[in-house]
């Protein structure tokens, strides 16, 4: 036990030799550890803002109290990631129709239903509006629920994916 500590005590000696050789003797005017400076009030660290939160698609209010009501009308009981497809659906069309929401709302005949968002809608318009998240894999730009209503046009789209009770499409060009 005692030839180990002597092995790590000369290892610890030879590396304070390099640490001395490699980086020289301290400058005159240097401060040793624990020694107090002139400047002892000065911040060591200064405080730097953060930057500005980048939103992926910037929204007025009434545009975000707009798509929250739709997107609980059509969405507000299906699961999370249905609502976050819903948003995605309504950001897709305003991005390729270079239109504003109020727009694409009404150009797509969504619900005239439009009560009061929970908060779980409100993260999902958020998630998908101000991070950018998108849940469906290419750019789905239609959806309906299959068990209240048949739509043939729908059908003739690309299906992407079912999320709960909606079949999301995109554009069949």
């Amino acid at each position: 036990m005692t030839d180990r500590l002597g092995v790590v005590a000369g290892l610890l000696l030879a590396l304070l030799f390099f640490v001395f050789i490699y980086y020289g003797k301290p400058e005159s005017g240097s401060v040793a550890f624990g020694e107090e400076t002139e400047q002892e009030d000065a911040p060591i660290v200064q405080a730097i803002e953060p930057p500005e939160p980048v939103v992926y698609y910037d929204l007025t209010a009434e545009e975000r109290d707009l798509i929250e009501r739709v997107v609980m009308g059509e969405a507000g009981g299906e699961e999370y990631m249905g609502q976050q497809a819903v948003a995605q659906c309504i950001l897709n069309a305003c991005e390729i129709n270079n239109a504003r929401p109020a727009e694409i709302i009404e150009w797509m005949s969504y619900t005239a239903h439009r009560p009061q968002a929970s908060q779980s809608v409100k993260d999902a318009v958020s998630d998908v509006f101000d991070d950018g998240v998108m849940v469906l894999p290419e750019t789905a730009m239609y959806f309906y629920a299959p068990d209240l209503v048949y739509s043939a046009w729908h059908e003739s789209q690309i299906y992407l994916d079912t999320i709960g009770c909606h079949k999301f499409f995109a554009r069949a060009d």
